[in-house]
């Protein structure tokens, strides 16, 4: 089974695996900040994408294929992608409460200054809430934080490996980025408190760095939310 949630749920959906983020790159136990009490975890390990637990879609299925296979979930960004495109997965449940989602990423096909982002967003119905994020921009690799309308920062990246982390706790919400065996803070700002969907995101943002036209391939694995509760609509 490729994925395991313990919301209230759809029926069929199977007991709550307790697992580890990113096992390969030794990553610490999972989930030591929050107490949470309901969790989300998909390993990405079948054959297709599991629709209990998220949409999936992209805005030019002629140049971006979103992928299941192996235990990776794989964006394919084509030469012909053009400016702003986006492939996108989104949950379904919602996190209600504090929580701590994470993301694990491996950039196969990372094009330096190639005008592509992979995110993990926070949002508040239609609203970004939170966002973190690593990008090949024109002004280099760089790690990031964005919390709307203007609160946020970035910081140099470097290695093909890593993972991506938001927590809120109370009003306030702090990205992370896996490096050097250990979770860093990239910026703390304060959010709403609603409840928030979960979208990991492949995209370009032209107006702030032009697609460079170059293949690029971004696999996404080990995807964990644990949260005070969750709800499925």
């Amino acid at each position: 089974m490729s994925a395991v949630f313990s919301p209230r749920r759809p029926s069929g959906a199977a007991t709550a695996l307790v697992a580890l983020l990113v096992t390969s790159l030794a990553a610490p136990a999972a989930f030591p900040d929050v107490a949470g009490t309901q969790r989300i975890d998909d390993s990405f390990s079948g054959s297709t994408i599991d629709p209990n637990i998220w949409w999936f879609g992209t805005n030019n299925p002629n140049a971006v294929a979103i992928s299941q296979a192996e235990g990776h979930l794989t964006v394919n960004i084509s030469g012909r992608a053009g400016n702003d495109f986006n492939a996108s997965l989104g949950t379904r449940c919602r996190a209600h409460g504090d929580f701590d989602a994470r993301i694990s990423f491996e950039l196969s096909a990372w094009p330096a200054f190639g005008g592509v982002w992979v995110s993990l967003m926070a949002f508040d119905g239609t609203n970004l809430a939170g966002n973190v994020y690593r990008a090949s921009a024109s002004w280099g690799d760089t790690y990031g934080v964005f919390y709307p309308p203007s609160a946020g920062t970035s910081v140099p990246a470097t290695g093909s490996h890593g993972a991506l982390r938001l927590v809120r706790q109370g009003g306030t919400m702090t990205g992370y980025y896996w490096g050097d065996r250990r979770w860093v803070a990239v910026f703390a700002g304060g959010v709403p408190v609603s409840d928030v969907n979960f979208n990991l995101g492949v995209f370009n943002i032209s107006g702030a760095t032009q697609f460079g036209g170059d293949w690029a391939t971004v696999q996404l694995d080990d995807f964990h939310l644990v949260a005070d509760s969750i709800t499925c609509s």
